[in-house]
């Protein structure tokens, strides 16, 4: 580990190259120094000076062969003839002895962040160890002009301002960060600081993960972006002596200066004559590989591809594509190999064709051909796919997922389904073909019920591909469809639910061990109507809610039939739970349990209309590419959380 950090790192090869061409220099100047020099640096000063240039000359090929502990107690020696010496006065010593100053404070950074113990190392007037903030101000180095992050100028008002209540001023959780070379030594669980590598890095991880700042302070992503960056680049000290208190660091610095920032590449809207596509030819790609590292939620090394908008803008290291020059743009490097590791990173690397793709879409300009550059990059695959692929290419494609999620929940030989299609459906079950032909005819009769219901238009299926039903006779293997194709526990409650993700649109249904006819239950015909209702609205557009899509099937199914006995017990449960809620909007945001979140939305759905002018626009919008928030506005001339307050009142009222 310290061979990898150090090799190349801290102690190039350059700077080695430069320490000996540093003593060769001492060496001719104690040689030919002027009569009065002569006089002034005696013949045991010298060879002091000799051997302290011996001593850092060795540890810095130590440090560059990666052996940090063979290299502190040459350092640690080197200090000590530095300060003995020093303590002498001699103009003309101070003057020799400077250089190998400044080289022993550079070696010095890297031995307290690989966490070895190191003697405080102070010339003349520089910051005592126990100075308090205000008793002296000394000269803050001005920030590198480089482009590099200054740990004065950029990273120390950061922690002090973010971290300072508990880790400067205080211990708290035994970590304390008072000086530069506390911070360096970390906790007592270790090191928090790992040079070149920020990522991984206690102290990026703990700010990533939310877990610090407590009390309130928030890191900013600038902030984070800017403290990564300087780990990477080797977590430089320009702060003078490492010991000194870190907010006397900053006393004369200037306020906290901003990283500089890259011009904004502005949106190119496509023309629609172009070769490539974002929406086609990228947006798929990115969304299935690259989403694990660079999504929404702490991407790393800032970089998210959650939208259009996010890509373009790249991050801490800068933009990740040059419109035009894909050989320039480090995403096409990346994806290759050409520089650091291979992206996706511990994934198999990505087909020549989609890397051609990328590469000529980048070629093409970089262009933007989506409904808006802030859809998530899922959504604008999916939206993509739903408005250019055929009803056959989506069925092909979802049977063969059909037969991936049917081998998941039901492994084995034992387990192989019975299977049967229609025109718009495929449905799997363990039993007789005869019972999931009755499934696939009641499924094809409820289709035209919610087409009417819905007055969607008849020249074109209502969902696009066929839809699967998977039919369960035992409520054991529906829970196994839950847990393994969905990663969840199927609600007791529930004999059936529904899918949708363009790619896949599925619903299943629990024949018995449940059962139908029950007083509090419902008919096939009813489930299978609410389901498939759902799948329709959920299809209309990329990115729906859930709770929009299900509270509408449910809506439809009390349409359909008002006497059920389900839309019965949803309606006196509507009030109860409303008035029991945290918010009004609370079945919107996971603010409620999955059941009553169901009823509570079809309560706000149904209050709608669904088949009406204004649920009609609504699904108009829709169908447009508008997200849904944007759309309730244009239609209903408020928020959904401002019509769910409306509602709420007035359905508590009325309990």
């Amino acid at each position: 580990m310290i061979a990898r950090r150090f090799a190349g790192g801290y102690v190039a090869g350059g700077h080695v190259a430069r320490g000996c061409v540093v003593w060769t220099a001492l060496v001719v100047l104690a040689a030919f120094v002027s009569p009065r020099a002569e006089a002034a640096v005696t013949a045991e000063q010298r060879a002091k000076i000799a051997a302290c240039g011996r001593d850092i000359l060795a540890a810095e090929k130590e440090l560059k062969s990666g052996d940090a502990k063979l290299a502190a107690p040459l350092v640690a020696k080197a200090q000590a003839a530095l300060v003995e010496l020093y303590a002498s006065g001699d103009r003309d010593v101070l003057r020799v002895i400077d250089p190998l100053k400044k080289r022993v404070e550079t070696l010095r950074t890297p031995l307290l962040l690989e966490g070895l113990d190191i003697p405080p190392f102070k010339l003349g007037d520089e910051t005592p160890d126990d100075a308090k903030p205000g008793d002296t101000k000394p000269a803050v180095p001005d920030a590198p002009d480089d482009g590099k992050v200054s740990f004065v100028k950029h990273v120390a008002p950061m922690l002090v301002a973010k971290c300072g209540r508990c880790h400067v001023d205080d211990s708290k959780g035994k970590f304390n960060m008072a000086n530069f070379a506390a911070l360096a030594k970390g906790s007592e669980a270790g090191r928090v600081i790992f040079p070149k590598d920020g990522k991984s890095s206690r102290i990026v991880e703990l700010i990533e993960q939310g877990d610090m700042p407590r009390g309130g302070a928030k890191v900013t992503a600038d902030e984070l972006a800017a403290l990564t960056k300087w780990i990477d680049e080797g977590a430089n000290f320009d702060g003078g002596n490492v010991n000194a208190p870190i907010k006397s660091l900053i006393a004369n610095a200037a306020a906290p200066a901003p990283m500089p920032e890259q011009p904004k590449l502005d949106v190119v809207q496509a023309t629609g004559n172009e070769a490539s596509s974002w929406s086609r030819d990228v947006a798929a790609v990115v969304a299935e590989s690259c989403m694990g590292c660079h999504g929404d939620r702490q991407p790393r090394a800032q970089l998210s591809f959650a939208s259009f908008e996010t890509f373009l803008r790249g991050g801490q290291g800068g933009r990740v594509i040059v419109p035009g020059k894909p050989a320039d743009s480090l995403l096409i490097k990346k994806l290759k190999g050409q520089v650091g590791d291979r992206m996706p990173l511990r994934q198999p690397p990505l087909s020549d064709a989609a890397i051609a793709k990328i590469e000529k879409w980048i070629a093409d300009g970089a262009k933007f051909d989506g409904a808006s550059p802030q859809a998530p990059t899922a959504q604008v695959a999916e939206l993509y796919i739903a408005k250019h692929a055929t009803h056959e290419d989506l069925s092909k494609s979802r049977a063969a997922l059909a037969e991936v999620n049917w081998r998941l929940a039901a492994p084995g030989d034992e387990n192989k389904p019975t299977v049967v299609s229609t025109e718009n459906f495929l449905v799997y079950g363990k039993t007789t073909e005869a019972e999931l032909k009755e499934v696939a005819d009641t499924a094809e009769a409820q289709l035209e019920r919610v087409a009417k219901t819905l007055k969607a238009p008849e020249d074109k299926p209502l969902i696009k591909g066929r839809t699967t039903i998977y039919a369960f006779k035992q409520r054991y293997d529906y829970g196994e469809f839950g847990r393994m194709v969905e990663k969840r526990q199927v609600p007791r409650a529930w004999y059936g639910h529904w899918g949708y993700s363009v790619t896949d649109a599925y619903a299943c249904v629990l024949l018995s061990g449940g059962g139908f006819g029950d007083a509090n239950e419902t008919s096939l015909d009813l489930l299978l109507a609410q389901q498939l209702a759902s799948i329709y609205v959920a299809s209309q557009g990329a990115g729906i809610p859930r709770w929009f899509a299900e509270g509408s099937g449910r809506a439809v199914v009390a349409a359909l039939d008002s006497r059920d006995a389900r839309v019965k017990a949803w309606d006196g449960a509507v009030g109860t739970i409303m008035a029991g809620a945290p918010r009004a909007d609370a079945f919107m945001s996971g603010g409620l349990p999955p059941e009553e979140a169901d009823v509570a939305s079809y309560g706000f759905i149904k209050d709608l209309k669904p088949g009406s002018r204004n649920y009609e626009k609504l699904l108009d919008a829709l169908r447009a590419g508008q997200p849904l928030d944007k759309a309730w506005v244009q239609v209903f001339r408020g928020t959904p959380q401002r019509s769910a307050q409306v509602w709420a009142a007035r359905v508590v009222r009325g309990r």
